[in-house]
């Protein structure tokens, strides 16, 4: 998510300074991006994921990625509406793989606390990421363009690095643990 921070202030300066469009180009953008991304969940959502989430989470990364590598390279508005469209619609497989994945390798009795922790994880690099955007703009919005993808290449190694491939054993529950959540 530090690669999508960085896009939330690289974006409108992209779009008001470059392309010189005004803050309704910059909003339908961002709402392109979710039209893509409902329109994505709501199909991959009828689709059987299970044993392949890794997969489709970095299949879904990569497609990102591609996209953005046009950002740096944009002169046009509809370019970085086909990257944001683009980029919604990889953001569909990517959730419903994650989601389902965590919710059916967490056991029943940690699902409010796993779940609220990997939700903050995973916010917490898109402040980052636009804390880092400021700094990186200042140098210049192509190198910030180039960050946000560096990080989403970054990230779809992760999937495979950190996720195991085959379920282990059901975590143990609250009640069985040695220390139990509060």
């Amino acid at each position: 998510n530090v690669g999508f921070g960085i896009l939330e202030i690289a974006i409108p300066v992209l779009v008001l300074t470059r392309l010189h469009q005004g803050p309704a180009a910059v909003g339908f953008l961002w709402g392109l991006l979710g039209v893509g991304g409902l329109a994505a969940t709501l199909v991959a959502g009828r689709i059987k994921t299970e044993g392949r989430e890794r997969q489709l989470m970095l299949g879904s990364i990569l497609v990102q990625a591609v996209a953005l590598i046009a950002l740096p390279f944009a002169q046009a508005y509809w370019v970085v509406a086909v990257v944001m469209f683009v980029s919604g619609v990889s953001s569909g497989p990517f959730d419903i793989s994650m989601f389902t994945l965590r919710q059916r390798r967490t056991a029943p009795a940690w699902f409010g606390r796993a779940f609220a922790v990997s939700m903050s994880l995973n916010f917490v690099g898109t402040p980052i990421g636009s804390a880092l955007a400021g700094p990186l703009i200042g140098v210049s919005l192509n190198v910030a363009l180039w960050a946000a993808v560096a990080f989403a290449l970054v990230a779809g190694v992760f999937p495979l690095l950190t996720i195991p491939q085959v379920e282990e054993e059901p975590a143990a529950s609250p009640r069985s643990a040695r220390s139990t959540p509060s």
